[in-house]
């Protein structure tokens, strides 16, 4: 694809972008970026049309409206109810609510934040009676959220000895917490 090309697809852009918003429904818009739509259109273009030919607007449009289709089967297909779902960042637990339960907890109501911050008083109780190393990697990895190359590196060990030792620590922060759970309720 030339330059010259390449600038008249960018012209389309905003009559693309409105097509999208008009066709995405809210929760799927909330689920999607209409700029990742419109990236994959291009790269669809950019495969199949002939070198220094201009693709028209409506045979974008028609990616576009294809992709979008996609897209709904794809979320639906999963049985997931849409509707129901939070816009990113609305009620998300903490790292130290994950690391402690493992799993997404709603805080929506005043009784679920109160609740939250007991769990995640809890959690910080049980990290801090860990061993050194163990406290370590599961900061690195849960409350940093580095990778298991990362957290190799900076505590300069292989990834298989990170690997056992996050095991370990993770069996360790259960029991803790179990402690911590008994004496605290």
């Amino acid at each position: 694809m030339t330059d010259a090309s390449a600038a008249l697809l960018l012209e389309d852009r905003n009559r693309l972008r409105a097509f999208a918003s008009r066709r995405l429904s809210p929760p799927l818009r909330a689920r999607l970026d209409t700029e990742d739509l419109l990236q994959e259109v291009y790269l669809d273009v950019a495969r199949r049309s002939p070198p220094g030919d201009r693709p028209g607007l409506p045979w974008m449009a028609r990616i576009l409206r294809s992709k979008i289709a996609d897209a709904w089967r794809l979320h639906h297909a999963a049985a997931r109810d849409l509707d129901r779902e939070r816009a990113p960042g609305a009620g998300t637990p903490s790292a130290c609510e994950k690391l402690g339960s493992g799993a997404a907890v709603d805080t929506t109501t005043p009784s679920r934040i109160a609740s939250a911050r007991e769990a995640e008083g809890r959690v910080r109780a049980a990290l801090a009676s860990l061993a050194p190393d163990h406290r370590r990697v599961l900061e690195l990895r849960f409350l940093e959220g580095r990778d298991l190359r990362e957290v190799s590196a900076s505590m300069e060990r292989s990834v298989p000895a990170v690997q056992m030792l996050q095991v370990r620590a993770l069996r360790e922060l259960r029991r803790a917490l179990e402690d911590v759970s008994r004496v605290g309720g």
